[in-house]
């Protein structure tokens, strides 16, 4: 007949005020460091997409409105004009009426940043 071992645990008052104060900083150590991960891996161009990149505690935000093109590409698509009859831009020998985008690759840097395992420092856990 097997024995069964009853194991009660009981946690201080005030436990959870506790627990947030040591899993905080370790919450915002891992935060700059995705972020920094982020702003190294993201493409350059302009430099709008790495500037756009904020984080305020633990909470990162990328603001240019166009980073999940970057982040997960595009497939082939048309682009016609909306409020004119022609599209033009700079370098362009003339108007056209549409255009036959074949897409972009996509060039992941968030999901690797996100991901990537990370060894924490000033891990000290005491009992009692």
């Amino acid at each position: 007949m097997a024995t069964v071992a009853r194991i009660t645990v009981n946690m201080a008052p005030g436990y959870q005020a506790d627990l947030e104060k040591v899993v905080q900083p370790l919450l915002d150590q891992v935060a700059a460091e995705v972020e920094t991960d982020i702003k190294r891996n993201a493409p350059v161009d302009t430099g709008d997409l790495v500037r756009s990149v904020r984080r305020r505690g633990n909470i990162i935000t990328i603001s240019a409105p166009y980073w999940h093109f970057v982040e997960y590409g595009t497939r082939a698509h048309i682009i016609r004009p909306r409020a004119r009859q022609a599209l033009w831009w700079p370098g362009a020998p003339h108007p056209v009426k549409v255009v036959h985008h074949p897409g972009t690759q996509a060039q992941p840097f968030i999901r690797p940043a996100a991901l990537r395992q990370r060894r924490l420092r000033g891990i000290s856990v005491s009992v009692g």
